[in-house]
């Protein structure tokens, strides 16, 4: 350590604003009474739950949105397969041009 900021702490601590420096910064958190710790941990926990909450929601608004995804899918197959049936029948009966027209919807 330098000479100066020797000299410096050394003054500070006579004049007793060292101590106070030391108190500031070695201060402890005092212990709260049990009252007090437990209202401290039933805000964390429903803070928590509340956090849960939303998560969920959110969870819910995808699963929905991957629902209706799932059912437009289900719905192209089956128009697909019916169409495709279709198709074959035309061709193997040697139906002329053109092909039966395909179902409304089919993507």
């Amino acid at each position: 350590m330098p000479e100066w900021a020797t000299a410096i702490l050394a003054l500070l601590t006579a004049t007793g604003v060292g101590g106070v420096i030391a108190a500031l910064i070695n201060k402890r958190p005092t212990k709260l009474d049990p009252f007090s710790q437990m209202q401290l941990m039933v805000a964390g926990v429903q803070k928590e739950r509340e956090l849960d909450q939303r998560e969920r929601e959110a969870d819910r608004v995808r699963m929905a949105a991957q629902d209706t995804r799932i059912d437009e899918l289900f719905t192209q197959l089956s128009l697909h397969r019916t169409y495709e049936i279709e198709l074959l029948a035309w061709g193997a009966a040697g139906g002329p041009p053109p092909p039966p027209k395909r179902p409304d919807g089919l993507k």
